[in-house]
């Protein structure tokens, strides 16, 4: 129907009945729309999932897959297309799992890709949900390797594990229409490698997800990135030969406004060729690039890395590498603005400068009630959060605009060497406001002032070691004591700290200074907390840690003794999710009785408690407990109990102020506790040793 025609049929026709012509137009289309289910983990043939997107492409309308089958899909015939809109429903990441052979990528959703500065017809939205991808290789391009997407991509509840391109090891996802959108929620990308695995290489740029423009030469707005409730651990950059390194999570460069709220970016790295070469640069452990705006809330970036074995001066920000030195984006309105807001930096290291972050050209630095501390970088070097302009991209006249720090109710300490330096005029000025500072740039040379009021500077602010919390990411608690308790400021109106909703943003007085509100509550009853110390064991496998047990434990009290808040805390968490996240019923299952029982589940318990997943009537988060609670009899019960004994000794030195360790340090205190008590003895004897008497 050609729109111009409108008024003469409607004058023709009636308005009454034109309006029902078009009602029944939409009808139609969402008739149209089709469902298809994959019956079978086959390759290819009828019921298989290439099969079923095939059909998918085929037909009009925003089409929907699901599936009745379960297990391992192995994509034999290379990657599956998508060219229109399409849901596709899966059964849960721990229950189907599409394999990219080592050969290909999986999806690829794109319909003729048109040379630039084409469009690849109309943007369309696909939906992905319960999937795991895995063990894709991007070996015909460097783009993208389980998925490339140049239109609207929504995942959620998605494991994407293993994969390597070099762009995008996991996603690439490529911008060129207004309103494109790409939204990632409480999902997990694990193990991708940004690493370029064809003849004619690229460089490596996010080993998790990689944004970008499609058409360098004509940026795209507005655009919008959207990751929410995930993890993105153990991913990589790895460039080989001459070639750059970014983003050993996430790359983002474009004119995108990117949100990223409670989520996990931890234990990821850029890793530098051995010995790396020379002009080339190695950035950003976690993220890196450009955007139009980049807002950071609630969220755990940790022990991120940007390395050099030889320690040359080639790597910065271990946590984060942010940039804007194109010429045509210098002014101020286009300051590329950077907020990030109750979250943590902590524990990441560049091997050269900026441990923590890099900023480079006109880039508007706000950090808001967050915590900025015990990074690292090379003796000499700034630790925290390094600042430089640089000439622009590509040269003009003049360099990148100087970038700019604000800094409102946060923490910036315990970093190596300087929690804050800039190139001798570069950057002068640190505008802030109810915030601590321990180190700025070192003396006598330093050319750093700081403007505000309700400051602390050089002063400790006793903070305790990278812990959960009782959150679902980890923050470094408020010691009593600490100077930045009630010396804080609440200007964004926050209810919460980072931690979420059970953590009031403001406990006595005054809001406290970083990303932790202390609270000093009580202890909790005796039976609240031995059922949380076993709740730990049984969710995560390791010993509480004092602040979580006892907040958890005085939560309990005040709710009747409910266990509904743990459940929900626990065994909804980004750690239990990356602990079973990536496991079939079976698994599942036997993986819960290793770590309660230290065995394998018998077949009755282990055929009871699938039928029982399966059926709906427990779920995993609640089967967890039920094997700690159901071990009522020797030797289950004597293990039990001997795993908690050595989780109480545990958590008893740490609040005598032995530092906790990783999560790691924790499972592997109770790793070996049987019910023989010589095991008990032992793992006292080495907890001892590392804590001391």
């Amino acid at each position: 129907m050609s729109w111009g025609v409108l008024p003469d049929l409607v004058r023709q026709i009636g308005m009454t009945r034109f309006l029902a012509s078009l009602g029944l137009l939409f009808v139609l289309a969402a008739a149209n729309a089709a469902t298809f289910t994959v019956t079978t983990t086959n390759d290819s043939g009828t019921g298989s999932l290439r099969d079923a997107i095939a059909q998918a492409n085929a037909a009009d309308g925003a089409d929907t897959i699901n599936f009745i089958v379960s297990g391992t899909i192995v994509l034999t015939s290379g990657q599956i297309p998508i060219n229109g809109p399409l849901t596709i429903n899966g059964p849960g990441a721990n229950n189907i799992r599409i394999d990219g052979n080592a050969n290909n990528r999986i999806f690829s959703i794109v319909a003729t890709d048109p040379a630039c500065p084409a469009l690849d017809g109309p943007d369309y939205l696909v939906s992905i949900s319960g999937l795991r991808l895995t063990n894709a290789r991007r070996t015909q391009s460097n783009a993208g390797g389980a998925i490339y997407s140049e239109h609207s991509l929504a995942l959620d509840s998605v494991i994407v594990d293993n994969n390597t391109a070099g762009w995008g090891g996991g996603v690439l996802f490529h911008i060129q229409y207004s309103g494109q959108s790409l939204t990632i929620h409480n999902s997990q990308f694990l193990n991708n490698t940004a690493q370029p695995l064809v003849a004619t290489p690229s460089n490596s740029v996010g080993g998790a997800v990689a944004i970008a423009e499609r058409c360098a030469a004509a940026p795209t707005t507005p655009a919008t990135v959207t990751i929410a409730n995930s993890v993105f651990s153990g991913n990589r950059a790895q460039p080989a030969g001459a070639l750059n390194g970014q983003g050993g999570a996430i790359v983002a460069i474009s004119l995108a406004d990117v949100t990223i709220t409670d989520t996990r970016i931890v234990d990821n790295h850029v890793v530098a060729p051995n010995p790396p070469v020379a002009g080339r640069n190695y950035r950003g452990g976690g993220i890196y690039g450009s955007a139009k705006s980049l807002t950071i809330v609630r969220t755990e970036i940790a022990d991120n890395t940007a390395t050099d074995a030889t320690a040359g001066d080639v790597t910065r920000g271990g946590a984060l590498g942010l940039i804007n030195v194109t010429a045509a984006l210098q002014a101020s309105s286009d300051a590329m603005a950077v907020r990030i807001i109750n979250s943590t930096i902590s524990g990441n290291t560049s091997s050269a400068s900026s441990g923590a972050m890099w900023v480079r050209g006109n880039v508007a630095l706000e950090l808001d009630n967050s915590t900025v501390s015990d990074n690292s970088a090379a003796p000499s070097r700034a630790g925290g959060i390094g600042f430089t302009r640089g000439p622009t991209e590509p040269p003009s006249n003049s360099n990148a605009t100087a970038p700019t720090l604000t800094i409102v109710s946060s923490i910036l300490a315990y970093n190596t060497n300087s929690d804050v330096a800039g190139s001798t005029g570069d950057f002068a000025t640190i505008n802030a406001t109810n915030s601590l500072i321990e180190k700025i740039c070192p003396s006598p040379d330093c050319e750093i002032t700081v403007a505000g009021s309700g400051n602390l500077l050089a002063i400790d602010p006793m903070l305790g070691p990278l812990a959960f919390n009782a959150g679902t990411t980890r923050t470094p608690a408020l010691l009593a004591g600490s100077p930045a308790i009630d010396s804080g400021s609440n200007p964004l109106n926050l209810i919460t700290d980072q931690r979420g909703a059970a953590f009031a943003r403001k406990v006595g007085p005054a809001v406290d200074m970083g990303a932790f509100e202390y609270n000093p509550v009580g202890a909790g009853s005796t039976y609240s907390r031995d059922y949380v110390q076993k709740a730990y064991v049984a969710y995560y496998g390791r010993p509480a840690d004092p602040p979580g047990q006892t907040y958890w434990a005085t939560r309990m009290d005040a709710e009747g003794g409910s266990l509904n808040a743990i459940i929900g805390a626990f065994g909804y968490s980004p750690e239990f999710n990356t602990r079973y996240g990536q496991l079939t019923n079976t698994q599942l299952v036997t993986r819960i009785y290793q770590q309660a029982l230290g065995r394998d589940p018998d077949q009755a318990g282990l055929d009871w408690y699938i039928a029982e997943l399966v059926a709906g009537r427990r779920t995993l988060q609640t089967i967890t407990l039920d094997v700690l609670n159901g071990a009522t009899t020797a030797p289950d019960s004597t293990v039990v109990a001997n795993k908690l004994g050595v989780a109480a000794f545990y958590s008893a030195k740490v609040a005598a102020g032995c530092p906790y360790g990783t999560e790691q340090d924790g499972v592997n205190s109770l790793s070996g506790v049987t019910a023989d008590p010589i095991t008990v003895a032992i793992a006292q004897v080495v907890i001892g040793r590392r804590c001391g008497p």
